[in-house]
């Protein structure tokens, strides 16, 4: 059960956040984790609050696959013509810190990237601009 508190109030109900959501302890909501950092409702925030953020109702027991500390860095490979359609799904996210490169000039580990994607191979580039969906953040 969890209830919507941004980016405006809906009643709890029973929600499946399988694969889709981050998730944000609630200790870090108006605490950063580094001095340095903003905390949880800071970037809630700087989104204008555009985008939905649910509170579970009971403490849950999840599978944790991967723990972010800091924003990752990332590759956008321009080989195949259609680097827009995954720089776009990061635009729309707000996640502006990624480069495009050629994977032909891509020095991996000693450029420290933590994340590197590769949008499909084709004769005839495609660029789908439609997003419909909204990124989802339980806390």
């Amino acid at each position: 059960m969890a209830e919507r508190i941004y980016p405006s109030f809906v009643a709890s109900s029973l929600k499946d956040f399988r694969a889709s959501a981050f998730i944000i302890d609630t200790a870090y909501l108006n605490t950063p984790v580094h001095s340095y950092s903003q905390t949880a409702t800071q970037v809630i925030s700087s989104y204008g609050n555009n985008v939905a953020v649910y509170k579970l109702m009971n403490n849950e027991v999840v599978d944790v696959r991967y723990t972010l500390n800091q924003r990752p860095k990332i590759a956008v490979f321009s080989n195949g013509g259609n680097q827009g359609i995954h720089t776009l799904i990061l635009d729309e996210g707000g996640v502006t810190n990624y480069f495009i490169i050629n994977a032909g000039v891509f020095t991996g580990l000693a450029e420290c990237y933590t994340f590197c994607s590769e949008p499909h191979w084709d004769m005839a580039p495609l660029l789908d601009t439609t997003i419909t969906e909204k990124v989802n953040i339980v806390i």
